[in-house]
């Protein structure tokens, strides 16, 4: 097989001084940077780009039997830089574009890699950016076209143009950007567009539902810590989904392996005349291999739409409820503690407190219950179940909201994703003890953002436990 070489052409610096990491000054003054840049890179329509580039390396074609293969022509100029953001013109053989758009710290710090990457837009609606990456590292990576640039400094320019082709750029970074350090630049919580720059044009290399008798939470999270502990009164028990979402994908040299398990962490206790709460915690196992090199939070699979609700059994009554965790709002960025989440308030009101209910009526109870769409704050903060007894009480998060970091990560606990219910109950009855049963009800949505396909999941846990004065 023929190999394909890119041909670079020469990297003119017309003036200016080395930039450094100052240079985003505290006046907010454009700093100009009089570079021009000049490559050479290729265009493939999407199907070639999976013949050639995509894929196990065996069955992939060579770029030189592509039909579609174009080279192109590139020109950089006009680089400003203000406030962490960049913006610059250019040529792409005869079609103009202008970019612009903040930089921030790529996921592959996580790595200790010095990576800056550009959220950027074209200005003309030419194209679309797949990736602006400034990688100021020597340690290899992933490069598409020009191995030559391996283990150096380079600049990827990847975009999409109005017809569909993918367009390639790797280039020598230039010397007014070579001083760039990622540790600058903030890490942005939602990354994955980065990491999945080709989302919707590679074909996944695989697709699947691993049962969880396979996998662990332990494996899946790299939480040696955890373990699966069994159903108990007083005690926290944990319920694993039956399967392990998975998704890879081989672009370039790139080998990338999504793993996903959702769990839910529980406790109830018996219900006494005095506070008795019930807690559940929605939480995730997760990690994207890439290569050698593991990351948390970049993930193709997010849950979405959750709920957790409780219903009470005989001489129970719920009197307050209060919730705790971290989501990622999808209009406005991390919600943790101390911030307001929206969600749907479920509460069942009944008439008295029950004697000699079934689980069927339990379950009857959050099924049947209202619910209204209310603000409720992240911490220690309750609301209050007012007025007649209630036998039943949840949240539903609303669709704006989505968890995908893995909770407990990188040696600590609760630093991703996870959203906790706690329901508060009293006795209330007669004077006599009573065996009984309540529920616990789970519900979330999969949503795979590659494949654009939602899988709904829906649980139910039997609570045994005994009301006493």
């Amino acid at each position: 097989m023929k190999r394909f070489k890119i041909s670079l052409l020469a990297v003119a610096v017309l003036a200016g001084s080395l930039f450094q990491a100052s240079v985003f000054a505290d006046d907010n003054t454009p700093k100009i940077l009089n570079t021009v840049i000049e490559d050479q890179g290729i265009s493939l329509t999407v199907e070639s780009f999976n013949e050639t580039l995509v894929g196990r390396k065996e069955n992939r074609k060579s770029l030189m039997s592509q039909k579609s293969l174009h080279k192109l022509d590139l020109k950089l100029g006009d680089f400003t830089l203000k406030d962490e953001s960049v913006s610059f013109n250019a040529n792409v053989g005869e079609t103009a574009i202008s970019l612009s758009g903040p930089l921030h710290a790529s996921y592959k710090i996580q790595n200790d890699m010095n990576s800056i990457v550009g959220d950027l837009t074209d200005a003309t609606g030419n194209f679309k950016v797949l990736l602006f990456e400034i990688f100021n590292d020597t340690q290899n990576d992933n490069l598409l076209i020009n191995h030559d640039l391996n283990g150096k400094p380079h600049l990827k320019l990847y975009l999409l143009d109005s017809n569909n082709n993918i367009l390639i750029f790797e280039m020598d970074v230039p010397e007014t950007l070579n001083t760039l350090e990622a540790k600058s630049f903030a890490e942005v919580e939602d990354n994955k567009k980065e990491m999945f720059w080709f989302s919707g044009l590679a074909e996944p290399l695989s697709v699947k539902e691993i049962p969880t008798s396979e996998t662990s939470i332990a494996e899946v999270s790299g939480n040696t810590n955890t373990s699966i502990s069994p159903t108990a009164l007083n005690e926290f028990s944990t319920w694993t989904n039956p399967t392990t979402y998975y998704t890879s994908f081989y672009v370039g040299s790139d080998y990338t392996q999504c793993y996903s398990l959702p769990y839910l962490s529980y406790k109830h206790v018996n219900v006494s005349s005095s506070d008795s709460t019930w807690i559940a915690q929605f939480k995730i196992a997760e990690h994207t291999k890439v290569g050698n090199y593991t990351y948390y939070g970049n993930n193709v699979f997010e849950y979405k739409n959750v709920k957790i609700a409780f219903g009470s059994g005989d001489y129970s009554t719920m009197i307050r409820t209060f919730q705790q965790g971290r989501v990622y709002d999808t209009t406005s960025g991390l919600k943790k503690t101390g911030d307001n989440i929206s969600a749907n308030l479920i509460k069942k009101t009944i008439s008295k407190v029950p004697y000699g209910s079934t689980i069927n009526d339990v379950i009857g109870y959050i099924n049947t219950a209202t619910s209204v769409v209310g603000d409720v704050r992240l911490g220690s903060t309750g609301v209050n179940l007012s007025g007649s007894p209630v036998s039943a009480a949840g949240e539903k998060l609303t669709s704006k909201y989505k968890l995908e970091e893995c909770t407990d990560h990188s040696g600590q606990t609760d630093n991703g994703h996870y959203f906790t219910y706690h329901v508060v109950l009293n006795y209330e009855g007669n004077g006599s003890s009573k065996s009984t049963t309540g529920n616990l009800q789970l519900k979330f949505d999969v949503w795979n953002a590659e494949t654009y396909t939602t899988t709904p999941i829906s649980k139910d846990f039997s609570l045994s436990y005994t009301a006493k004065p």
